[in-house]
């Protein structure tokens, strides 16, 4: 009897620590990416056949596209380990990335993506995007030259910068149609020929711990609040221009709410001549 017990015992034990085990191991190991546009390719569409997956880019490589990326539609998390991926120069016009699942995208790098009819050339997000310590830079689009977004997409911008992107109409930097967070980030230098040089939005927009400096718009220069809410704390709209008022906040939109922030240094104004007020905003 002692012996069955103590055999029993052991089994359990054995049972134990491998279900343990089982429950240590990741569903799906980390993929790491060659250093070329196909491996790269290769990867998104074996974790969109997946369901979803991790892939670890090459540190420091750059990714040239001649063809567009595979829609994301699983959930996908990519540490790009400070590599760029931008469109040969050489290739049509496309969006770099296209979110249509879950997407997580940290420290990467995405340049010259081109979408002159449509939404964002650097990013377009149908789903859900987490966005950190990523550079958005050198985009263009008829809308949200670095990154835009449609009427279901959840978007999380943290730590980033969106510099030196162009729209042919409205959002030069970022365009929001849904939900949108931008934290600990700079909008810079961005532009759009009609509304918002440095984000546009349609939707819920939050500005925390942000700045949104020397972007160029038609008009609200720094950022305009289109429809919808937005609301901005402790950052700073500062240093916009625009070829008619505002400069710095347009709001035709439900409202604009300014906590603990600086709209200053605008041209021609910082916020008189919006649609509707920005309380808080002086000249």
């Amino acid at each position: 009897m002692r012996t069955f017990l103590a055999h029993t015992a052991r089994v359990l034990c054995i049972g134990a620590v491998a279900a343990a085990a089982s429950l240590a191991t990741p569903a799906s190991a980390q993929t790491s990416v060659d250093c070329n546009e196909t491996a790269l390719r290769d990867a998104i569409t074996n974790a969109n056949n997946a369901g979803g997956g991790s892939l670890s880019l090459r540190p420091g490589c750059t990714y040239t596209l001649t063809t567009p990326l595979p829609d994301i539609t699983g959930r996908l998390v990519i540490d790009a380990n400070r590599s760029t991926i931008t469109r040969d120069t050489t290739a049509p016009s496309f969006t770099i990335l296209t979110v249509r699942g879950s997407l997580a995208l940290d420290a990467v790098t995405i340049s010259g993506g081109d979408s002159p009819n449509f939404i964002g050339g650097g990013i377009l997000n149908h789903g859900r995007l987490t966005l950190t310590a990523g550079n958005i830079t050198g985009n263009r689009a008829l809308v949200g030259g670095g990154i835009g977004t449609t009427k279901s997409a959840v978007t999380e911008i943290t730590s980033s910068n969106i510099m030196g992107n162009q729209a042919i109409v409205n959002g030069g930097g970022i365009s929001n149609d849904a939900t949108m967070t931008v934290a600990s980030s700079r909008v810079i230098d961005n532009t759009a020929q009609s509304l918002g040089g440095g984000i546009a939005s349609r939707g819920r927009l939050q500005v925390l711990s942000s700045n949104v400096v020397e972007n160029h718009a038609g008009k609200g220069g720094g950022l305009a609040n289109i429809l919808g809410t937005t609301r901005v704390f402790r950052s700073n709209i500062n240093d916009n221009t625009a070829d008619a008022a505002p400069g710095g906040i347009l709001n035709s939109g439900i409202a604009v709410l300014l906590e603990s922030s600086r709209v200053r240094g605008n041209t021609p104004t910082n916020c008189a001549g919006s649609l509707n007020p920005v309380p808080g905003c002086v000249g």
